[in-house]
């Protein structure tokens, strides 16, 4: 200790200003990080998040095809672009009475939101004047998209969605969220009739909506199969993975057929693994799968095909 006294002694005399130069730099240390270590823990959590989104990001435009990759040869899809994702094929036309299903979970990066919007916005553009159509938005609860989320939407809250007056309430619990109106599993809804007015609000609503926690299929879908009349055909797009994919696909096929087999086309989002469920959902109903890959590649058929076998996935 003496020691100690007698160097801090030494540069008092050579230089006074230094001391307090270096006393001054290491209160000022010392208070910064007792600041810090008593922000509250929330705002340290959202901080850490928000640094793993940005980061998230980064690394998704980083990421580069290998050049044999049967996407090699397509185009890119850019997001001024629309690859049909929300429409039936090339010589189909759209029907009287569609549902688009969008997931907003928050795993979706900002090109992939930005992307699924715009093929969103494509489908909107394709209905007739008259016809029958709803837009479900889904994380881990499902909502309309007239509808707000007002309240929750982070992993482990309580999600509440308003319709004017009207709260509907979904209870997290064993890490998804149970819908807590009289259907018990989903929210009752009805058509919207395709005018210039509503689906200008529509691309208003699609505009706003923002991210929420969660990613559950069987919500969304069972939702649309459930509006009076049943839908012709939906439309369905995701980024995640689930839990028990083939037996959630088994359940959404047997009310399908319970409702008159409507058409489901589906797109995974830069995700391979739900492919072969979609891919089952899609052709088992009628319908087409997609699969996004990174760099905005969309493969279907013999591309899709070979591009999974490559990753060790075979389609029933």
């Amino acid at each position: 200790m003496s020691r100690l006294f007698n160097d801090w002694t030494r540069i008092y005399e050579a230089g006074p200003g230094m001391l307090w130069i270096v006393v001054t730099i290491g209160l000022l240390t010392g208070v910064t990080m007792a600041w810090y270590q008593r922000r509250p823990w929330r705002q340290r959590l959202g901080e850490a998040k928000a640094k793993g989104r940005e980061l998230r990001a980064r690394r998704e435009k980083l990421i580069i095809e290998p050049s044999a990759s049967p996407a090699a040869a397509r185009p890119a899809l850019k997001i001024t672009e629309t690859a049909g994702l929300f429409r039936p094929g090339p010589d189909e036309e759209m029907p009287d009475r569609v549902v688009f299903i969008l997931d907003v979970s928050r795993s979706l990066t900002p090109a992939q939101f930005a992307m699924s919007k715009a093929e969103l916005l494509g489908g909107l553009d394709s209905l007739r004047i008259g016809a029958f159509y709803q837009v479900i938005f889904f994380s881990g609860p499902a909502w309309f998209a007239h509808q707000r989320l007002v309240s929750g939407g982070e992993r482990g809250e309580d999600v509440v969605i308003r319709d004017g007056d009207l709260e509907h309430r979904w209870k997290y619990a064993f890490g998804g969220h149970l819908y807590e109106g009289k259907e018990g599993f989903h929210p009752a809804g009805e058509w919207r009739v395709a005018s210039e007015e509503t689906l200008a609000a529509t691309r208003r609503d699609i505009d706003e909506v923002g991210k929420s926690d969660g990613t559950t299929w069987h919500l969304p879908l069972r939702t649309a199969l459930h509006l009076e009349p049943a839908p012709a055909q939906v439309f369905f797009m995701t980024d995640g993975e689930i839990a028990r994919q083939d037996e959630i696909i088994d359940g959404l096929l047997e009310l399908s057929r319970a409702r008159g087999n409507p058409a489901i086309h589906t797109t995974a989002l830069a995700v391979p693994g739900a492919s072969k469920s979609l891919h089952r959902l899609a052709m088992t109903t009628g319908g087409r799968h997609a699969l996004v890959i990174a760099g905005g590649h969309v493969l279907r058929d013999e591309d899709l095909v070979a591009y999974l076998e490559e990753k060790g996935i075979t389609l029933d």
